[in-house]
């Protein structure tokens, strides 16, 4: 599979920046299989490229084409020979935004963290009673007194996952299904951040029955 990304910084649909044209051919085999752990779990095409399970992450810094508030990106999916294959969906396309309002003396410290990565939650090793929560830390030490925290999470799944942030207590979400494989979720933790200290984060899959469509899989790759 053959990836080209392009990216116009100033929205008007003409100056497109190639920003690259990625080969992804690549095999993938799940770390468990068959009651063996023989996998390689992520498989790193480049770096700023990866796979794990069927999907693909994709990043590139567009920090010095930005030069309007309106700003476009084309994605092609295709052949290596640049025909068409039976199936190159894409699933998202974000653009994190961070800035330093250096010319404002009297404003408030803005800290930015991106907690970029590729993990997966699967049926399979939890079936085996091999159950799997991920992690991440932030780095947020240099935090003493938030006026204000937010926590996004921006997975890939059919069902939104279970996470914790700096408790035992599972942060709650109002609308579990927002689409068929993106889902976006934003909470206000300012009151879970402790001061000069990093903050612990853990996600999962969606293990009740009883609530519909629930993921066999859960796969995360974004949290900021």
């Amino acid at each position: 599979m053959k990836v080209t990304t392009k990216f116009d910084g100033d929205g008007d649909g003409v100056n497109y920046v190639t920003l690259g044209s990625e080969i992804m051919n690549t095999n993938y085999v799940f770390p468990y299989n068959n009651g063996v752990w023989d996998g390689q779990g992520p498989i790193w095409i480049n770096d700023h490229c990866n796979r794990v399970t069927s999907d693909f992450l994709i990043w590139y810094d567009v920090s010095d084409y930005i030069t309007s508030s309106d700003v476009l990106t084309l994605v092609n999916v295709s052949k290596p020979d640049d025909t068409q294959p039976l199936d190159g969906r894409v699933k998202a396309i974000i653009l994190v935004v961070a800035y330093n309002n250096q010319a404002c003396e009297s404003c408030n410290v803005t800290h930015y963290w991106v907690n970029q990565g590729h993990d997966t939650d699967s049926y399979k090793t939890d079936d085996e009673g091999y159950p799997y929560t991920g992690n991440t830390t932030f780095d947020t030490s240099a935090v003493y007194t938030p006026g204000e925290a937010n926590l996004t999470v921006l997975p890939l799944s059919s069902f939104n996952g279970n996470y914790t942030f700096n408790s035992d207590d599972q942060l709650t979400w109002a609308n579990p299904h927002q689409g068929s494989y993106f889902q976006w979720q934003n909470w206000d933790v300012t009151s879970l951040i402790s001061g000069g200290s990093n903050s612990y984060m853990t996600y999962g899959r969606n293990e009740e029955d009883d609530r519909p469509l629930y993921s066999g899989y859960f796969k995360i790759r974004l949290l900021c």
